[in-house]
């Protein structure tokens, strides 16, 4: 599961919004110095919702919560959320809720290799960072309810199978209005999505 991604720089913000507002790709956004914040479970981020055939960034906890859960739910697999099973939990938000998460990259654990963590010493699953050879922007597809949001996920490409078995709904440029709109499973098929994961050293 998707557990950490990088977050939109605030002053870059508004940029983006004009980028999705306009339906144009994206080489460069302006330069800055290096922040690498992550969003995790429960930090607060910027989504960028439809509304009335606009987009408005709105900043919204990652996970939704349930009473009967101590941690939060941040990840919403795409074939649960579209099964009988997963009606009661997520397919209001699925159907009238939909959000795009926008980021420089997510994080994913391999599934065997193994490193040694710096900070503690211990033994840790090796994590890489997945980005966009096509520039710096990345779209994710996610649901919300009451301030809360949480990533979609699927099975993965050729470019994350090997590290990871699961990914997050990522999105093209041009398939905004598609998850915006009522043929949104359409997404759930991530074939074919180049994307470079680097190891994280």
């Amino acid at each position: 599961m998707c557990s950490e991604f990088k977050m939109i720089p605030d002053e870059d913000l508004e940029c983006v919004l004009e980028i999705v507002r306009a339906r144009r790709a994206v080489v460069e956004l302006p330069a800055r110095p290096a922040r690498n914040r992550s969003a995790y479970p429960k930090s607060v981020a910027p989504v960028v919702v439809p509304l009335e055939g606009d987009f408005v960034l709105r900043e919204m906890i990652w996970g939704y919560e349930r009473p009967w859960l101590k941690a939060p739910i941040f990840n919403t697999r795409a074939d649960t959320a579209m099964s009988q099973e997963g009606r009661n939990m997520w397919r209001d938000s699925l159907e009238h809720r939909r959000c795009i998460i926008p980021t420089l990259g997510f994080f994913e654990p391999h599934k065997t290799e193994r490193t040694v963590s710096e900070r503690t010493g211990r033994t840790i699953k090796q994590k890489f960072l997945f980005t966009s050879p096509l520039g710096p922007l990345l779209f994710i597809a996610g649901i919300y309810e009451d301030g809360h949001f949480s990533m979609m996920t699927t099975a993965p490409n050729a470019c994350v199978e090997q590290i990871h078995n699961r990914m997050p709904v990522v999105l093209h440029q041009d398939e905004l209005d598609l998850w915006s709109g009522s043929s949104y499973e359409r997404v759930f098929d991530r074939d074919g999505f180049a994307l470079e994961p680097t190891r994280v050293v």
